[in-house]
């Protein structure tokens, strides 16, 4: 099968080729929701018997990037007889004519080493995704400047075919020569090498990019120094790490992810304070002395002229400290509790002992008495669509009986087996759900996750424009997937303006989330 510009592939239009190589090729392309992806298609003839290992790295990478945003997101994987193919974030374009992804090889390639101002932030960027891929106790295993891809401004560590898992053995060294310490190039025991140092080839590897980027040359050409570039901060510092990292003696490089975020950190403080004792007095006659004494002496001068406000201004100051003090996340240990069961959708939580449980009786009968309720008409009109659309239960604080709550759907039937479908289809499927019930939606995230060991389903969206209720809402939707027949819903709906807040008490809540076994006839408690 051959691939052009306008061909529709798995219901992606592709729209231009980025890169192909010896296994498979690159393209932009558009989902049915039109918006613009990359997608990576390979063939399984041409990988041989490898193929299957590279689709493994793609799904071990996916897992990792549900916890994190920053790395390349992967959002749909899949196959047919001859190929294997992943939908990923687009990289941005260097050209505004032509599409010509923006990677850390095209910007050294076209404008030289990367500018001092941007340096640190980009190098941090790329370590902080190096560490949440060791910490998930994986390894990459082709970090070079060609995989470090530019999205809104952001480094992402893209092309995560061959990551592995730390602890699996593996019989074959891969990666980028130039980027591979020397003891593997050369080793002839291979298996036993990788093994015990593929965190460590993925931190030489890393060494070898931050010396392209201070450099802007080719990595075979490692430790060599051009005269153009000036050995001042924080050239010399990044050099003097990457000396460090892909040291020829293995014995004297930086050996674990621990110490090359010490040696990140120092380079931070250095950047910020100096690099010498002298520097840093230097650097406290400067600010503590200017800044601080030298506005106080402004201040009090201020104070002698507008003697009268003072003592005010000073009080709105310690006011505006009390009320920007960060409060204590929210934590249900702290709260007087109690355990929530629904043996009808086979679960039970524990929920703070302030929330109030709705029943459908207590629904229908504060629709039927909304003239003594403290509810709008148009709010109890809401939640009589939500009741009918199959939510059987709402669970909320006392204080905020619509907006601020948690829903619970009992078991329904579906014929569609959800755990399959692409999220393509899951997300244009979701809109049309609402809309069914005459609510307009817009879907921010929706994504295949675990629940509590059981396969779920995420939709992140807020909906509005009802004909019913104008307001918009916003929604986190967990959707169980017992089975393909079997499935309920546990829902948080929020104002945007307190979102975060009770996503956060609504993640609190989940953690104590419990499966319990399904009765034929079963009793609401």
């Amino acid at each position: 099968m051959s691939f052009s510009a306008g061909s529709v592939y798995h219901d992606l239009t592709l729209l231009q080729l980025c890169g192909s190589g010896a296994f498979g090729e690159v393209w932009l392309c558009r989902d049915i929701s039109r918006k613009k992806l990359a997608v990576k298609i390979i063939s399984k003839g041409r990988l041989g018997e490898f193929w299957r290992r590279e689709l493994q790295g793609v799904i071990n990478y996916r897992a990792i990037t549900e916890q994190t945003s920053g790395l390349l997101q992967i959002y749909h994987v899949g196959e047919d007889e001859d190929f294997f193919y992943y939908t990923m974030e687009a990289a941005d374009s260097l050209s505004q004519e032509n599409y010509v992804p923006d990677t850390l090889s095209a910007r050294l390639s076209a404008n030289g080493p990367l500018p001092q101002e941007t340096l640190q932030a980009v190098l941090k960027e790329i370590f902080n995704g190096i560490k949440v891929i060791h910490q998930a106790g994986f390894a990459h295993r082709d970090i070079k400047p060609d995989n470090i891809i530019f999205v809104h401004g952001k480094p992402r560590i893209g092309d995560i075919g061959l990551i592995s898992s730390l602890s699996a053995t593996i019989s074959q060294i891969a990666g980028t020569l130039e980027f591979l310490p020397p003891e593997l190039r050369s080793s002839d025991s291979p298996d036993q090498v990788d093994r015990k140092s593929r965190q460590g080839s993925d931190l030489y590897a890393f060494g070898k990019v931050v010396y392209c980027a201070v450099t802007g040359e080719e990595p075979q050409k490692w430790p060599a120094i051009p005269s153009a570039v000036p050995l001042s901060p924080p050239l010399k510092f990044y050099l003097r790490l990457s000396m460090q990292l892909c040291d020829r003696n293995p014995a004297r490089r930086l050996h674990s992810l621990d110490e090359l975020e010490h040696e990140m950190c120092e380079i931070e403080r250095k950047l910020q304070f100096g690099e010498t004792f002298r520097d840093r007095i230097i650097h406290f006659r400067k600010t503590a002395i200017r800044e601080v004494f030298g506005a106080t002496y402004q201040l009090l001068r201020w104070f002698r002229r507008h003697w009268c406000l003072g003592p005010a201004l000073v009080c709105a100051f310690v006011c505006s400290i009390i009320l920007a003090w960060p409060k204590k996340p929210f934590d249900l240990a702290d709260q007087k509790t109690r355990k929530y069961v629904n043996t009808k959708a086979g679960i039970s939580m524990t929920i703070p002992k302030q929330w109030s449980v709705l029943s459908p009786e207590t629904y229908l009968n504060m629709i039927k008495d909304a003239k003594t309720t403290n509810l709008p008409p148009q709010q109890l009109e809401l939640l009589k669509a939500v009741l009918e659309s199959g939510m059987e239960t709402i669970i909320c604080d006392i204080d905020r009986m619509f907006y601020d709550n948690i829903s619970v759907a009992p078991p329904q039937k579906t014929t569609e087996n959800l755990v399959d479908m692409p999220l393509d289809r899951l997300r244009l499927k979701a809109q049309t759900d609402f809309a069914s019930i005459g609510i307009k939606s817009e879907i921010h995230e929706v994504r295949k996750t675990v629940l509590q060991g059981k396969n779920a389903l995420m939709i992140d969206a807020t909906l509005f424009n009802s004909p019913k209720y104008k307001e918009g809402c916003r929604i986190n939707i967990y959707r169980v997937l017992k089975t393909p027949e079997l499935e309920f819903a546990i829902t948080l709906s929020s104002k945007h303006k307190t979102y975060q807040k009770r996503k956060e008490e609504f993640e609190a809540v989940l953690k104590t989330l419990e499966f319990l076994p399904l009765e034929e006839n079963p009793v609401q408690k």
